[in-house]
């Protein structure tokens, strides 16, 4: 199985084996800006998550490049002239 990717509640991530999971530890997974949210990520369906809410690379990077998951830098000064 390719590596997919679910979007849970923080709350869950105490309770994921991370023996099935990319991420190492709850600390390095890939909060929301509100922190309520998580991406998980794995080559298997980890127990827990429902196969069909997978998402794609394409579908995950999509989704965390929106405000709820990306917080711009207001120092950062890419693009400014």
């Amino acid at each position: 199985m390719a590596t997919k990717y679910w979007v849970v509640d923080e709350t869950q991530l105490s309770s994921l084996n991370y023996d099935q999971l990319k991420d190492d530890n709850k600390a390095s997974t890939r909060l929301s800006v509100s922190g309520l949210k998580a991406i998980i990520e794995s080559d298997q369906v980890p127990t827990g998550v429902n196969k069909n809410d997978s998402l794609s690379q394409k579908e995950a990077l999509t989704l965390m490049a929106t405000t709820e998951w990306y917080e711009p830098d207001p120092n950062d000064e890419v693009g400014l002239d």
